[in-house]
């Protein structure tokens, strides 16, 4: 970068700092503080310039804007800490200059400027040492000039910091016409601090207290469009697009179309897309708010901003009109309640043991055109960042010559995907046109079919979600069958199997047996399997992976209670009950029952060890789910009889030997037989061992007799002949 850089005159540098006159960090101060302080690397900054073109006194503009900062003293905050504590005391020895850089010579000017105030917002700060508001103007074009400022948010916010530029503006026109300036309104940043203190003492405290007590129960833990977590960083994702003229205007209209402000309609038009594309009834969408209640306030600088959640309900079958009052009411709620910081909130919900994330969403309806008057020159107020974003912001506000409206979404980068960014915004372009174009009367089950569509699978998905986590939420580790390693899933080494069959005369008694108890043969091998590995693992709370015809080509988990005094009716009648649910439940994969397990299992394999795979293929990818795939097909005779079952046992190589696997096929086998001929039978009475199995355990022939004797003493005579040391 070719630039030329110079300063104006400088003040001379404090040589100390008072600690007699500092005082306290204001409660939103201490937000930006400590977030600083928690993410070191990430300035908590907010940045903006004001384009401007014309004739530019440049001296002029930098006399205004030191004279404005005196005024407002924001940048003139030196930090400290007394005690261990964060304070503040304002210094007006502190450098007050204002840069000069002229980018003229670059081949592209602007985007060369762009592209410096980019590395330069995103730049880390220490706020004990670094100015907290630096100024520059950088000259782009011989009569194009960018008036830029960088602030950290513990210093001012970006109410505050339009004040001040509207207060340098009034100065500089004021000089330049050769008259006075108003006087200074501003309130000291001491005094600013005071009513803070008061307003936590006061009753309105605690009113607004009770306020969100109530109002953000519903929806605490937020909702998002990411696809993912990811750590905040300074710079985020940008998508912008300019809403048609046709939508601006009937969205300025929105008053006499749906008696609400165009924010409102926005909003709810956000929070009907959230609601869609995550699946839920009550969703968490954030908004902004300046917390200056007062014309004192108002006219002041500092760092008073905050942000208030709003809990809005999307139900089935409401109307827009009905949608739109909902977020209506909750916008003006939030505004009378809006010094009650969001911190305060968040504290006040995990006292309540509730979830106190509140991570969501951020909309900023700016509808209004933002230019600074500068004597005959009118500059256009750009922001480019209001800090860094933890998951999305969505600006839609003013901008241009002539005036357009945009709509930007500004995303965490580690937690959204370029395309997924892009496409989340095209929906929501679209989606404000639909809810603009609506009647108040109109269903917003209709409005915008292609969302409300993706909208209906979600909210069904994540009811299936929920039905699984109360079922699962408890299992305890899957069990599989001895003999059969658990391995490493993720090499996907090469499959093996061994197949083994019954015969068409089994498998019409199988047929027989469950029509009688209004089952089925898939419920019956359910069963028979269920039985095998409760009774080989001793764990009577068997969980077994499925895949059938009617599964809808996903996985589900079948988790069955299974006794060795159980029948094998009574244990078939349970299963049955456990089968029809799974398949009601079946429209979710079983990595995404995982994910909403969360801490509980963190991945599909840790669901399962044996999977069945009844009347369809199993897939490559079942082995990297579970050690073992029982596969199991029916087969029919031209007539449609019954003609036998085909029983596959699919297993990863060298995960066990063919002989192990044979063993469990027969197994499976006999318990098959033992509840297609003897329902009733106990299952723990079922012999599974062979005949080659059971000789192996007959006692040896001969030798003398030995006579009964306690465990005790045979305790003792080991310890006597071995000793006390040696191994039991």
């Amino acid at each position: 970068m070719r630039a030329a850089v110079s300063g104006d005159s400088r003040s001379t540098p404090s040589q100390g700092v008072d600690a007699s006159k500092a005082f306290p960090l204001s409660s939103a101060q201490r937000g930006m503080w400590f977030a600083q302080q928690l993410a070191p690397e990430v300035p908590v900054c907010i940045a903006q310039y004001v384009d401007l073109r014309g004739d530019l006194d440049l001296e002029l503009l930098r006399k205004a804007t030191r004279q404005a900062g005196h005024e407002f003293q924001s940048a003139f905050i030196r930090l400290l800490e007394v005690d261990g504590e964060p304070m503040q005391v304002i210094d007006h020895d502190i450098d007050d200059s204002v840069d000069y850089m002229d980018l003229r010579a670059e081949s592209d000017p602007m985007g060369a400027a762009k592209a410096w105030i980019d590395a330069n917002y995103t730049a880390p700060m220490d706020v004990m040492t670094d100015r907290l508001v630096s100024v520059w103007v950088i000259h782009v074009e011989d009569d194009r000039y960018l008036w830029y400022s960088k602030i950290h948010h513990v210093a001012l916010d970006g109410y505050g910091a339009m004040t001040v530029v509207n207060r340098t503006a009034e100065l500089y026109t004021a000089e330049l016409e050769g008259r006075e300036a108003a006087p200074a309104k501003a309130a000291a940043l001491q005094t600013l601090y005071d009513l803070d203190q008061t307003y936590r003492s006061s009753s309105r405290f605690e009113t607004d207290r009770e306020y969100w007590a109530e109002h953000v129960g519903r929806a605490q833990d937020g909702a998002t469009l990411a696809g993912t977590s990811g750590a905040t960083i300074a710079a985020s994702k940008l998508e912008s697009a300019a809403l048609p003229v046709d939508v601006v205007d009937a969205l300025e209209d929105s008053d006499a179309t749906k008696s609400a402000t165009a924010a409102a309609v926005v909003i709810a038009a956000f929070a009907c897309y959230l609601s869609r594309m995550t699946g839920r009834e009550e969703v968490l969408v954030n908004i902004p708010v300046s917390a200056r209640t007062t014309a004192v306030l108002r006219r002041s600088g500092g760092m008073l901003v905050n942000v208030a959640p709003l809990s809005i309900r999307v139900k089935h079958g409401q109307n827009v009109g009905e949608l739109v009052q909902q977020v209506q009411l909750e916008l003006m709620g939030a505004l009378r309640h809006q010094r009650f910081s969001i911190e305060d909130i968040r504290r006040d919900l995990t006292s309540r043991g509730q979830s106190s994330a509140l991570v969501g969403p951020l909309v900023n309806v700016m509808l209004f055109h933002q230019e600074i008057h500068l004597g005959p020159i009118v500059g256009e107020f750009n922001i480019v960042t209001s800090g860094p974003v933890e998951d999305l912001l969505v600006n839609v506000y003013q901008s241009g010559s002539p005036s357009r409206t945009f709509v930007d979404f500004r995303a965490n980068p580690n937690r959204y995907e370029d395309d997924d960014l892009a496409e989340h915004h095209r929906n929501f372009v679209d989606i404000v046109g639909s809810f603009v174009a609506a009647s108040p009367h109109d269903v917003i089950d209709d409005v915008h079919p292609d969302s409300a569509a993706i909208g209906r699978l979600r909210r069904l998905e994540r009811e299936q979600l929920a039905y699984w986590t109360s079922v699962l939420v408890d299992a305890p580790d899957p069990v599989g069958l001895p003999g059969i390693a658990v391995g490493s899933r993720q090499d996907q080494p090469a499959p093996t199997s061994y197949t083994t069959s019954v015969d068409g005369v089994l498998h019409r008694t199988l047929l027989a047996a469950a029509t009688a108890q209004n089952s089925s043969v898939l419920v019956s091998v359910h069963t028979a399997l269920a039985v095998l590995l409760a009774r080989m693992s001793g764990e009577p709370d068997v969980v077994i992976g499925a895949r059938t015809p009617a599964t809808r080509e996903n996985v589900v988990a079948l988790r069955g209670t299974v006794h060795s005094t159980d029948t094998f009716s009574d244990i078939a009648a349970q299963l049955r009950g456990v089968d029809a649910a799974a398949l009601d439940h079946a429209d979710v994969s079983l990595q995404s029952v995982s994910e909403a397990l969360g801490e509980h299992a963190t991945s599909s394999s840790d669901l399962v060890r044996v999977l069945l795979s009844f009347g369809c293929s199993y897939s490559p990818e079942d082995l990297g789910r579970a050690d073992l795939v029982v596969h199991v097909e029916e087969t029919f005779d031209a007539l449609g009889v019954p003609a036998g079952l085909t029983i596959e046992l699919a297993y990863r190589e060298h995960s066990a030997t063919e002989e192990t696997i044979a063993a469990h096929a027969q197994r499976l086998i006999r318990l098959l037989t033992a509840s297609a001929h003897t329902p009733t039978a106990i299952t723990g009475d079922v012999e599974l061992l062979s005949e080659a199995e059971r000789a192996v355990l007959v006692p040896v022939r001969g030798g003398v007799s030995v006579a009964g004797r306690l465990l005790s003493e045979v305790f003792a005579s080991a310890v006597a002949v071995a000793g006390v040391d040696a191994v039991a």
